[in-house]
């Protein structure tokens, strides 16, 4: 995944997520070991996921 790609939160074990919609990636950084995203759903807010939680929406 790389900026500019449009995604989708994948749901945990019990169905739940964050925020539901297809969102942009704005910017993708490591942390550590792991590799964070953020993504703009066009609320004004900006989330940040682990890259792990997050599918690609195919055009």
């Amino acid at each position: 995944m790389k900026v500019g790609d449009k995604v989708r939160e994948i749901p945990n074990e019990s169905g739940w997520i964050m925020k539901e919609g297809v969102g942009i990636i704005l910017k993708v950084y490591n942390e550590g070991e792991d590799t964070r995203v953020d993504v703009d759903f066009g609320d004004g807010r900006i989330y940040i996921y682990f890259i792990e939680c997050l599918e690609p929406i195919k055009e």
